[in-house]
């Protein structure tokens, strides 16, 4: 794996693509930039800085039909984590561990928050959003790391 891993960051490099261990980010904060900042200091070290996915730990974002779909099954990802194996953009991806859940590291306002920006950023175009009082609504829901097939049977996956 370590040696898997190397290969990636240089072949980033070779490409100029970032290699997100690398990234060192200082953004001012303020309301805009909630979403940015959390994703940079938890979703990108396993989704990487630039959302392509980072092999053998997590799927990319950018493009992702999870990203691109239902703000409600992407809500129900944050806040509940998913156990692989996944199918993203047409390739499947195995991973041994899962995604953890954030339902109780992050409020509704900052789950709204990433979701504003993984659209903004990895769905050119999109101009969906979700309020803090709908991810209220979603967080009662279930509990429970999601799979795959549970992802798929949930209302508005198909979008």
């Amino acid at each position: 794996i370590i040696n898997s891993l190397l290969g990636l960051v240089i072949k980033n490099r070779q490409e100029k693509k970032i290699n997100s261990i690398f990234l060192q980010v200082s953004v001012p904060t303020d309301e805009r930039s909630n979403g940015l900042i959390i994703f940079h200091t938890t979703c990108s070290v396993c989704h990487g800085a630039d959302g392509e996915g980072i092999q053998y730990l997590a799927p990319p974002l950018n493009g992702s039909e999870y990203v691109k779909g239902s703000t409600d099954r992407l809500a129900m990802i944050i806040l509940n984590g998913v156990a692989g194996p996944i199918h993203v953009n047409g390739q499947l991806y195995k991973f041994n561990g899962s995604m953890p859940a954030f339902a109780s590291n992050f409020s509704d306002e900052q789950i709204a928050d990433i979701i504003d920006y993984l659209h903004n950023s990895f769905v050119p175009g999109f101009r969906a959003s979700i309020k803090s009082e709908r991810i209220k609504v979603i967080r009662n829901k279930k509990t429970g790391t999601l799979t795959e097939k549970e992802l798929l049977e949930m209302p508005g996956s198909k979008d």
